[in-house]
């Protein structure tokens, strides 16, 4: 499985400064040209905003142009039926294969997992998307009671009964559910840009994708070294990788990930 992260061109590695916090023993180890830190970086420690406001993370051109991705290995080829009639009826997931038929964007679509416990959130993101013009997005629905209020209010939506291993209902638990609701869409060859309903939509970021890999994330790492691992005494550290909001492509790939 390929996966894409943010470039570092968001960070100002090579442009810029990065923000660093002193270990909490006042020691700093080296490695390569930048150092290890264990402190957490306060708000004002990064001054990264100002850079990542003037050049955005739209999409660059790649600095070794001649290296090119791997040809990705599709669920549903190009110039096959879409969605997948056959694949619609063995996962017998034929109500997403409705809606997915009628929103998606070239096989595309933006989706959110809720349930009943978070209306209000639900309801923000919702208004968000709205704002944003975001015509492929969808809730996936955990109970029939979150479905039948986004029926209410007339945006796309599939349910999708589920529940975590411990019956808790919680975000994180909730959060731990759509890797198995992810299997449906890539089956039926959908790729989906997964977000939490956390999160604000300020415009389409469907223009912002690269499409090169069967992964593009989001990591908690501040700076390259932490995005992208370094070397520890020997063991590779890297943060982690965020969940909050994912782009899966519809991949042989992808779908044996999730």
């Amino acid at each position: 499985t390929s996966v894409r992260v943010m470039n570092d061109r968001c960070f100002g590695v090579r442009t810029g400064s990065v923000a660093r916090a002193v270990a909490s023993n006042g020691a700093r180890e080296a490695f390569s040209e930048w150092r290890n830190s264990n402190d957490i970086l306060g708000s004002r420690e990064f001054n990264q905003r100002e850079q990542v406001l003037r050049q955005g993370c739209a999409k660059v051109a790649p600095e070794l142009p001649h290296l090119t991705s791997r040809r990705l290995n599709m669920v549903v080829p190009a110039g096959d039926k879409w969605p997948s009639p056959t694949a619609c009826a063995t996962m017998k997931v034929n109500p997403l294969c409705e809606v997915v038929g009628k929103i998606a964007i070239n096989r595309e679509v933006l989706a959110a997992v809720s349930n009943k416990n978070i209306f209000y959130m639900l309801g923000l993101f919702i208004n968000g998307i709205k704002a944003a013009k975001v015509s492929n997005a969808m809730v996936v629905a955990l109970d029939e009671q979150t479905g039948q209020w986004l029926r209410d209010k007339q945006v796309p939506f599939y349910v999708k009964e589920l529940r975590s291993r411990t019956g808790s209902t919680d975000n994180h638990a909730t959060s731990g559910l759509k890797f198995k609701v992810l299997v449906d869409f890539l089956t039926i060859g959908c790729s989906v840009l997964l977000s939490d309903v956390d999160v604000i939509w300020l415009q389409n970021p469907a223009p912002f994708l690269y499409r090169d890999s069967d992964v593009e994330g989001m990591s908690d790492g501040w700076d390259e070294p932490t995005a992208y691992g370094y070397d520890n005494h020997g063991a590779l550290r890297v943060f982690a990788r965020n969940s909050g909001m994912f782009y899966v492509q519809a991949t042989h790939e992808a779908l044996n990930m999730m």
